[in-house]
């Protein structure tokens, strides 16, 4: 597209936006006493969206795919809204009568399906393994959308297996499978996927509805019919109205974390290298944090102080006022949670619990467009198109709907917009050497990334952090005589170093059995040096690659383990070793080439000996 061509979409989106905003202002919309919800489409257009989600992305995109159910092609959604796998209750009951069903899962770990989803990964294994021949599932109809990284040899494990289990059964997919790469873009994915794939299709042989058509006949739906709560304010606690039908604990996985994260004092923070620290906690007052050498800490990351006192002035209301939760007039019956834990201050509420600084959804970019009486179509459609590289929330509202504070309640915004997510990192100590305490070792990543800038530039001694734990996909061999390969770039040792520490206090250290391949650029980046010499005097094999610190020879973690070759296959196809690969997911996937020439990496995955922790 031309500069002038995107000056002309910008300057028409923004006169649109303007036009829109006066027609707000100059009319307030006129609020009802009760929540009357439009009229249900007909039974014989329900979908049923499900998800199985590991860290909220796959429910965020079952959320986005229910509400385009209902907004974009008038069709009725079961309960209401997506929900997650597990709360079925009885399988075999729910696939008893006609459906037409989307999934979205998640593949976790080696394949291994998320939490909430281990019971439909059972229940269709047995089912697969013992009906497959009777195709007892012909009146269901079908979509899976799966959500890995093609860096693991088990990409989408868990939707490939579902899909390969349904079909079995003799249901219908009425759609190709959408499978989303988290190492590239899987929102990307997702949305070619969702508009060029699945609605075109799904709308079809589901409901035999054109989706063109339903689009351009459909009803905006309105943001307000799914907001159940009204958000009260005092000057102190204490004023505060209690509302005993408005349950705690959070409906879906962000919700959940908030309530189930617990708040911890910080007790160090200490520079390693250039752009890498270690951040200390204190978990000796808090049982539900006890850990195991491998696991990982959840990290809560809050809001940018500037974000928050934009928002704040925006509405311009004082931060240090309480908020609770009150259900809306006329939701009698209906079941509502808490978005997050109240009573807490408006200043807490935003730093801590909402997201200001993600990539606006289509989703939420309808949402606001309704509410600011804007021209929903072409915001929704030009918006994502002129806006590349980095755009966040706030920049939305700053840009697009600059007058949203009159127009939008502080307590409806707050329903609407995404819950912050947390950020899971390796723990680097061992409960061996110190119980009371947690360490994680955090590279900066840039000034975007809100939770390594937090940790490594805004967090200090005496703060405190919202966390919780998540069980590992690491852990040491029971077997003592079973030789492990350790194998990291940067701050991928993380769990390394809690290894290296519980190994030492077993006396289990030992050239044969313990192997350890670090990378990183230049002596000056190599984090925790003196520790893994430590390791190496005590016996145990290190091999180092400095990739920058000689132009003239450029070497990598795999060139050390190509020279290793001879040994590492003894160790792998003779000694039953476990292979432990961590760090970005560019080496992870030379390593897996490497390891390829002597074993097959697959039957090792199956086997548990070949485990993997990669991101970016």
């Amino acid at each position: 597209m031309s500069p002038s061509s995107t000056q002309v979409i910008f300057a028409s989106v923004a006169a649109i936006g303007a036009a829109s905003l006066a027609i707000a202002l100059a009319e307030r919309r006129r609020r009802p006493g009760k929540v009357k919800p439009p009229p249900p489409p007909p039974s014989n257009r329900t979908i049923h969206v499900l998800y199985g989600s590991q860290t909220g992305t796959g429910e965020s995109f079952a959320r986005e795919l229910a509400e385009e159910a209902v907004g974009e092609y008038g069709l009725c959604v079961a309960n209401s809204s997506a929900e997650s796998v597990e709360s079925v209750t009885d399988w075999n009951e729910f696939f008893s009568t006609p459906k037409c069903i989307v999934f979205l899962f998640s593949t976790y770990g080696e394949g291994d399906p998320s939490d909430d989803a281990v019971g439909i990964d059972e229940y269709l294994a047995s089912r697969c393994e013992e009906l497959a021949t009777q195709g007892d599932l012909g009146h269901i109809k079908y979509a899976i959308f799966g959500l890995g990284n093609k860096q693991y040899a088990l990409f989408n494990a868990m939707a490939k297996r579902v899909d390969k289990c349904l079909h079995a059964l003799g249901a219908t997919r009425v759609c190709p499978t959408g499978f989303g790469d988290d190492n590239v873009d899987i929102e990307a994915d997702y949305n070619d996927w969702r508009l060029k794939i699945f609605w075109p299709q799904f709308l079809q042989n589901c409901f035999d509805i054109d989706a063109r058509i339903a689009r351009e006949n459909r009803v905006s739906r309105n943001p307000l019919d799914r907001i159940f709560l009204d958000l009260r304010r005092a000057p102190k606690r204490g004023q505060l109205p209690f509302d005993a039908t408005v349950h705690s604990s959070g409906g879906d996985v962000f919700s959940k974390a908030f309530f189930a994260a617990s708040i911890v004092p910080v007790t160090g923070v200490t520079e390693l290298v250039a752009d890498k620290c270690q951040v200390d906690v204190d978990i000796s007052k808090v049982p539900s944090l006890r850990y195991r050498t491998g696991d990982t800490l959840e990290v809560i990351p809050p809001n940018r102080i500037e974000d928050v006192n934009w928002l704040l002035e925006s509405y311009r209301i004082d931060g240090e006022v309480f908020v609770t939760f009150t259900k809306k007039k006329g939701v009698a019956k209906t079941t509502v949670k808490k978005p997050f834990p109240t009573p807490c201050t408006v200043r807490q509420a935003i730093t801590r619990y909402v997201d200001l600084r993600s990539r606006p959804t289509r989703a939420l970019i309808r949402d606001i467009a309704v509410l600011m009486k804007a021209n929903v179509d072409q915001l929704v459609d030009e918006i994502p198109n002129i806006e590349s590289g980095v755009f966040t929330i706030r920049s939305l509202l700053e840009k697009y709907f600059a007058n949203f504070s009159a127009c939008i309640e502080l307590g409806e915004l707050i329903q609407i917009l995404p819950k912050q997510k947390s950020r899971a990192y390796s723990i680097c100590s061992s409960p061996l050497v110190d119980g009371k305490k947690i360490s994680l070792v955090v590279s900066r990543v840039d000034d975007d990334a809100l939770a390594s800038v937090y940790l490594c530039n805004k967090v200090a001694v005496n703060d405190t952090m919202f966390v919780s734990l998540r069980q590992g996909t690491f852990r040491l061999p029971t077997l003592p005589n079973q030789p492990i390969v350790m194998i990291s770039v940067g701050t991928g040792f993380a769990p390394f170093r809690a290894f290296l520490a519980e190994l030492k206090i077993r006396n289990r250290i030992s050239s044969e059995k313990t192997i350890l391949f670090f990378g990183c650029r230049r002596i000056s980046e190599w984090i925790y040096r003196e520790e893994m010499e430590e390791f190496q005097a005590l016996g145990g094999s290190l091999h180092v690659a400095l990739s920058r610190e000689n132009p003239e020879k450029v070497q990598y973690v795999q060139h050390l383990l190509e020279q290793e070759l001879e040994s590492l296959n003894e160790l792998i196809n003779k000694k039953n070793a476990i292979i432990y690969v961590c760090g970005s997911t560019g080496m992870g996937l030379a390593v897996m080439d490497v390891v390829s020439k002597i074993a097959s990496v697959n039957d090792l995955r199956t086997k548990k000996r070949y485990l993997e922790e990669l991101w970016g």
